[in-house]
């Protein structure tokens, strides 16, 4: 089977894509170097939430104002289609307290003392394969 063409995606069915997904890739900044770490997240409004340890690298090197990029996947291995959604923006801590409940979101792995984080979309592309 053959590879279809690579279409750029729309911001509404990119949007909508990345509302599907629940874990993704981020890529920060981190002690001089780049990192990438996959987590868990939630999408809200234009705001992405992610919960990760208050003393892993993404909270202490992440946030700030170099920004960070963030990027989620779908690749169906049969029919060789899929889709990405990248998307760019700042990172900082969220004041818990302001969260509507429906917010709730658990680390992806056990963290006993985690930390909230929203990733502002400021740009945001998606493309399909197939």
């Amino acid at each position: 089977m053959t590879n279809g063409p690579l279409t750029t995606l729309g911001a509404e069915e990119t949007r909508e894509l990345l509302g599907t997904a629940r874990v993704g890739h981020i890529a920060y900044h981190s002690r001089g170097s780049l990192d990438m770490t996959p987590v868990n997240y939630r999408l809200l409004g234009d705001t992405i939430f992610i919960r990760t340890g208050e003393e892993g690298t993404l909270a202490e090197g992440g946030v700030g104002s170099q920004g960070v990029a963030f990027l989620v996947t779908y690749l169906d291995r049969l029919s060789q289609t899929g889709w990405s959604v990248k998307v760019r923006g700042p990172l900082w801590r969220v004041d818990e307290a302001s969260m509507p409940p429906e917010m709730e979101l658990d680390p992806w792995v056990g963290i006993h003392q985690s930390v909230l984080l929203g990733l502002a979309i400021e740009e945001m592309t998606g493309r399909r394969v197939g």
